[in-house]
């Protein structure tokens, strides 16, 4: 208890570094506290310093494939592990963590697999997806926030073959 609170308090004070090392600690000797070690990954995942500082996905990594060896039915674990895969540019691993989140009802892994079909052009895809894995628990409107993302993605690529035309047509 006293190492996780130190971890709390050097991350609020924004020392990475000792709260990391408070963390891991407290696993050491609490090594099945499911919560904590879900809220000492999300740290690691979030803290991405400049370049004088390491990048603490690979521990995000880690620890979300602790937690769900530990119980594979958390979908929120999974769905964080498939953004942790998706920063380390291994979309094809975030996509199959995002759709496993997504069946079990993750509303937010519902829209990383409609933006995952989206960045690869599969639009039609996309929707059928959200369709089919609609919830309830949707109150923050990822989902449809995932899906206008279409919308912008088209107009981008509009414009950019627009001005290409434009640019030959100068030639």
């Amino acid at each position: 208890e006293a190492l996780q609170q130190m971890f709390w308090v050097s991350k609020d004070l924004g020392d990475q570094v000792a709260a990391f090392c408070f963390g891991e600690a407290a696993l050491q000797v609490l090594p099945n506290d499911f919560s904590f070690r879900f809220q000492l990954a999300y740290a690691y995942g979030n803290a991405t310093g400049g370049s004088a500082e390491h990048d603490y996905r690979d521990l995000a990594l880690f620890h979300y494939q602790l937690l769900l060896r530990q119980d594979a039915d958390v979908e929120y674990a999974q769905n964080n592990l498939g953004a942790t895969f998706n920063h380390l540019n291994a979309p094809i691993h975030a996509t199959e963590e995002f759709r496993g989140a997504s069946i079990k009802g993750n509303a937010l892994a519902t829209a990383n697999v409609v933006r995952q079909y989206l960045y690869a052009g599969f639009v039609a895809e996309a929707a059928a997806w959200a369709e089919a894995h609609k919830t309830k628990s949707d109150a923050d409107g990822d989902v449809a926030k995932a899906l206008a993302t279409a919308h912008t993605l088209r107009a981008a690529e509009n414009e950019k073959i627009a001005e290409i035309i434009a640019n030959e047509l100068q030639h």
